[in-house]
Order: structure tokens, then C-alpha cells, then sequence
């Protein structure tokens, strides 16, 4: 199901570009995915002092997020989507080699905290450093140096480490991980589970899940691999 939701979402997202281009007709104009994306409608109506058409759409996924978490990641984002293909294409399970420890998660609130501060002056110039903003620039064809280094950085860094990208640096990733640590959906883990399993662990592609089965909730994308890879049938989610 989660796959087919990316799917369908990646095919509008690219789609909805094409027709802007002439290419193709779509349903969905290209200004309406970006209502979708907090941080550019947010941040649009900071630079340009006003309110941003459609933010009421903005504020439902926030608060949609503030009741499962980061479903948008995991199920809508049409970069993720692009970067779990990728780890599908090499074949990339496991990243355990590469701990928390070097590449700390929260380097990403350091990248968000930048961008607001920036956009405080009335410069917008930093949300090319947004996943949608990333993906609407390769769909056009906006092959600018800038666009081109920061679509190579998330591709890239897949061989090291699964969604890298969304991990450490993504600020639309950030200001939902904030919404998300409050989330009323959560992982419960039975006590069916054995200590010496720690599968979950080992395949989370947002290393979510910590050695002793418990899990950092703003990190979880709600992939639910770690539902399906259970060999016990121990993890299941619920409010």
C-alpha cells in the first residue's frame, strides 16, 4: 500500500510539471503540490509578507502529522520515493556501519533553522533546499548548478547510508520530525518480541529504531518494514 501510494504521488508530482511544460495534461496544476509542503508555504508567506494561497491545506498536514507522523515522508515525498528506489536499485539493507554518532540527525534542524532565518529577511532563495522544490527543478528541466549539486548530494549519499538525505539534511524533514515527536500514532512492540532478535533494528532504512527495540518517533516515517519483517508479528502501530 505504501508503494503504491508513492507511486501515485511521485506520477501526479511529475505529471502536474510536465503539463506546466506543455508535455502532457494533468488534474492537479503544479502550484497545488506545493500547498502540500509546510516549509514553502510557510516560508513564501514570511518572505513575501502575505498569506500564501491554499496555506489552509499546509496547516491540514500539519495537523495530520501531529496525529501519525511523518506519513508525508513515507508515503508522499516524491525525492523519498526517488531515494528508496535507488537503495532498491544497489541493494542497500543495512547501514549500521555508519553510527549515529558521525552524522548527527540533527544537523537537519541546523539546515532549517538557516532557511527560516533567512527567509526572515525576505529571502526565499534557501528553499531550493526543500525536497519538492528539489524534484519541481529536475521535472523542469531547471538544470542550475545549485539544483543539479543538491539532487546529486541525495542520490549519492544512498550508497552510504538509506535516505540519507532525509535523515541529516532535509529541513522539510526537519519541521515535520518537530511535529512528529508529539505524533499520537506510535510503534508498540509485544512482549512476544525476543531480545536476541533485533531485525527491525537492523533493516530501519530511517535508523529509527534503537538496539534495544525502542524507537526515536520523530525519525519514523511510518514505512512499517519493521511491521512486515517481524518474524514474530510482535511490532504493530496504534494510538
Amino acid at each position: 500500500m505504501r508503494r503504491a501510494s508513492q507511486a501515485a504521488c511521485f506520477a501526479i508530482f511529475i505529471t502536474s510539471f510536465l503539463a506546466a511544460l506543455n508535455y502532457t495534461r494533468s488534474l492537479v496544476p503544479p502550484g497545488v503540490l506545493f500547498r502540500f509542503d509546510p516549509l514553502v508555504t510557510i516560508a513564501t508567506s514570511i518572505a513575501g509578507r502575505f498569506i500564501a494561497p491554499g496555506i489552509f491545506i499546509s496547516v491540514l498536514m500539519i495537523a495530520l502529522t501531529l496525529v501519525f507522523g511523518r506519513f508525508f515522508c513515507g508515503w508522499m515525498c516524491p525525492l523519498g520515493s526517488v531515494l528508496d528506489a535507488a537503495a532498491f536499485v544497489i541493494r542497500k539493507k543495512s547501514e549500521r556501519a555508519v553510527s549515529f554518532g558521525v552524522f548527527r540527525r540533527f544537523f537537519k534542524f541546523i539546515v532549517l533553522s538557516v532557511l527560516v532565518l533567512i527567509t526572515l529577511t525576505g529571502n526565499s532563495n534557501m528553499l531550493i533546499a526543500d525536497p519538492l522544490v528539489i524534484m519541481s527543478n529536475l521535472a523542469t528541466l531547471n538544470l542550475a548548478i545549485p539544483n543539479l549539486a543538491l539532487l546529486a548530494i541525495a542520490l549519492a549519499s544512498v550508497i552510504l547510508i538509506r535516505r540519507f538525505w532525509c535523515r541529516f539534511l532535509c529541513p522539510l524533514g526537519a519541521l515535520y520530525a518537530m511535529l512528529a515527536s508529539v505524533a499520537r500514532l506510535r510503534r508498540v512492540v509485544t512482549k512476544g518480541c525476543p531480545d536476541s532478535c533485533r531485525v527491525c533494528y537492523k533493516k530501519c532504512r530511517m535508523g529509527a529504531i534503537k538496539e534495544d527495540g525502542s524507537y526515536v518517533k520523530s525519525e519514523c516515517i511510518l514505512c512499517m518494514d519493521c511491521v512486515y519483517d517481524c518474524p514474530e508479528h510482535s511490532t504493530r502501530f496504534r494510538f
